[in-house]
């Protein structure tokens, strides 16, 4: 039942493409490309700062997410109620926020989280060692056995 389910969204999805487009000038493609801008890049720097950084902890992952959540949703709401405009109409949009590009929002969207990460984690007291143990780039080929964090509660 859970495949003809899915196969039958699939089928859904794809039939329902058309008429989305047709409905927004074809703008479909802007609208899921911003939208992953502004939600996506926290979610790739809590990834890449925990594979490559062994100081990264859960609160600075937490708050990190938290940011830049909270940033990415003020960015979408608004161009969302001033719309994004076109080269014959400009949006009315605040130029502090909707001023830059969405793409070049999601870089700095991604530094702004490393920051965040970076700063509470550093902030907040570090991980051991022990419970990173081949989680980590730099413990990955340690032989010794990684104590679960769970196992200690």
């Amino acid at each position: 039942a859970g495949r003809v389910f899915g196969i039958v969204l699939i089928v859904i999805s794809i039939l329902w493409v058309p008429l989305i487009q047709a409905s927004q000038n074809g703008q479909l493609f802007h609208y899921i490309s911003s939208f992953s801008s502004y939600i996506g890049p926290p979610v790739g720097a809590v990834f890449l700062l925990a594979i490559f950084c062994k100081r990264v902890n859960e609160q600075g992952a937490f708050w990190g997410l938290m940011v830049g959540l909270v940033i990415g949703l003020i960015r979408m709401i608004t161009e969302f109620i001033y719309g994004t405009g076109s080269c014959l109409e400009p949006s009315n949009c605040p130029r502090i926020i909707c001023g830059v590009h969405y793409m070049y929002f999601a870089i700095i969207l991604f530094f702004v989280s490393i920051l965040v990460i970076l700063g509470v984690s550093f902030l907040t007291e570090p991980i051991p060692d022990v419970h990173l143990y081949r989680l980590c780039w730099s413990l990955w080929n340690n032989t010794e056995e990684r104590i679960d964090l769970d196992a200690e509660q």
